[in-house]
């Protein structure tokens, strides 16, 4: 509440209320990575497309037909990476036998996880923000708002799937090779959004200039004929959001991750590869059992 302060010379100064006031560190902006992810949760924001530029003359938005091919694709995209990486799971604890490691293997396998974590941190710290903005402008969103929540959460289960899936395969791996390409084959799969944003992005339709006069082509329903893939091409330039955390009103649960993600003495994380050691130990006669049934 604005508290009105008489000076004493007839002049009414109001007083702000400290409590309204924002704090500036809370108040960051954010470059998202060009990845399938961002794309995707760009091209749900109605204010992104009222301030996209026309394109020959033409304004560009999704239509309902795109935000269900988005959708779609999407839920594709998640559905080949579960299952890839389900299937390499499957094929370590069937097909591995774990051996105790020596300290040098040991060492180069806290030191591949220490990689694996400083690699896949930006998605995790790319997935909050967008969760926190969809959260303070869901607005913005109109009837898609569930669908943009659900791409951020999916952006960390993939990260965390990835990463532990990173963390089973080193200690499953019982030399410097075997550690090196395990490593580098998941590696690779966590790229694929990556890939896939930077495709999207790169084939972008031709733009008017001297030589391509509008008046040479065919534009009427331009909107409509335009590729799903062709629209999220112009995204690039509002791939910079502010990420402003105050006032923010999560619910319990998103409070209570967000929270685990900002406090978690993460630098600790690639030890926890010394106790799996030893837990892989305790199991490996259970895995035998089930390899030897697979088997029969």
């Amino acid at each position: 509440m604005e508290i009105e302060n008489n000076t004493g010379s007839g002049e009414v100064i109001p007083l702000i209320d400290k409590a309204k006031l924002k704090d500036p560190l809370l108040i960051e902006n954010v470059q998202l990575n060009t990845d399938f992810y961002a794309l995707s949760w760009l091209t749900l924001r109605k204010d992104v497309f009222e301030d996209l530029p026309e394109f020959r003359g033409h304004r560009i938005f999704p239509t309902d037909n795109d935000f269900f091919w988005l959708k779609a694709n999407f839920l594709f995209f998640i559905s080949v990476i579960i299952i890839t990486v389900s299937m390499m799971f499957i094929e370590v604890f069937t097909n591995d036998l774990y051996h105790d490691a020596t300290w040098q293997i040991l060492i180069l396998r806290v030191t591949l996880v220490a990689f694996a974590q400083r690699k896949l941190e930006p998605e995790f710290y790319q997935a909050i923000v967008m969760l926190r903005y969809t959260s303070k402008h869901s607005d913005n969103f109109g009837g898609h708002v569930c669908f943009a929540y659900f791409i951020s959460f999916c952006q960390i289960f993939i990260a965390t799937i990835t990463f532990f899936c990173i963390i089973l395969f080193v200690c499953m791996a019982n030399t410097a090779v075997d550690l090196i390409k395990d490593f580098a084959a998941l590696a690779v799969i966590s790229e694929l959004d990556d890939w896939i944003g930077t495709v999207i992005l790169t084939d972008k339709p031709h733009g008017e200039d001297d030589k391509h006069k509008n008046k040479a082509y065919a534009l009427e329903g331009l909107n409509e004929k335009m590729k799903l893939s062709d629209k999220m091409s112009f995204l690039d330039d509002y791939l910079e959001i502010v990420d402003d955390r105050n006032g923010l009103e999560l619910g319990c649960i998103t409070t209570a991750f967000t929270w685990f993600i900002d406090y978690f003495p993460w630098v600790l994380l690639p030890l926890i590869t010394i106790p799996i050691n030893d837990l892989l130990l305790y199991i490996q006669p259970h895995v035998s059992v089930v390899q030897k049934i697979i088997s029969s």
